[in-house]
């Protein structure tokens, strides 16, 4: 099992750089960064969902993880709990 950088993630606009996703706390290394690009303007309300989407992702997963192990753990034959575990699995899992 791999592990991400913790804590909280924001999404934050960069006016030359495109987005970047850090961390909330301040230290300056990005997590990721969706940079400018020569179609910027067609596409940039879905650069800024994507900026935002992957800056909730560590919150969305413990979530997804609190779901699966505490609300529900006696529902493993439920399509939408297999869902759930296999998109746990997907982000935890090394490539």
């Amino acid at each position: 099992m791999s592990t991400h950088t913790p804590g909280v993630w924001i999404a934050t606009k960069g006016e030359y750089r495109g987005w970047t996703i850090g961390e909330a706390s301040g230290d300056s290394r990005a997590i990721a960064e969706i940079p400018f690009a020569a179609h910027w303007s067609v596409h940039a309300e879905r650069y800024e969902a994507d900026a935002r989407l992957i800056a909730a992702a560590p919150e969305l997963l413990e979530a997804l993880k609190a779901f699966v192990n505490d609300i529900v753990p006696n529902s493993p034959k439920d399509p939408l709990w297999e869902q759930a575990r296999a998109a746990i699995q997907k982000a935890e899992s090394t490539p």
